[in-house]
């Protein structure tokens, strides 16, 4: 059971593993999108976000709440001519996914984007 990312839970003496059930809370989260083009922009990128959530190795729905939520934040004020490139939004919500698991999981701060640069170039 391992394999499959899952957690595990002390309880009373015993351990057991736990699963989040990703695609469940993911639907759920998307569904309580109240504005009909914001949840179909969400939707039709669900398989991205759930995928980069996935290898994230991130298990807190919690987080993955919060990037529907932003997500729906930011779209309301991208101009409609960005949002009908596909490739250009692809990009978008996958980059702005990473960035937003990552803050949220305390893996990347404000200085950390700053200096990305510098970081960068250690690499060379």
């Amino acid at each position: 059971m391992e394999e499959f990312g899952g957690m595990k839970e002390k309880l009373f003496g015993q351990e057991i593993k736990i699963y989040p059930l990703i695609d469940d809370a993911f639907n759920d989260f998307v569904n309580n999108i109240k504005d009909d083009d914001t949840r179909n922009f969400i939707s039709s990128h669900s398989a991205t976000i759930k995928s980069i959530f996935d290898q994230s190795e991130e298990k807190s729905r919690r987080i993955l709440k919060h990037v529907v939520e932003d997500l729906s934040r930011v779209f309301k004020i991208i101009d409609r001519k960005c949002t009908a490139n596909k490739d250009a939004m692809y990009c978008f919500v996958s980059l702005f996914s990473i960035f937003d698991i990552e803050t949220r999981s305390g893996n990347i701060c404000e200085v950390d984007i700053k200096t990305r640069t510098e970081h960068y170039l250690d690499f060379y």
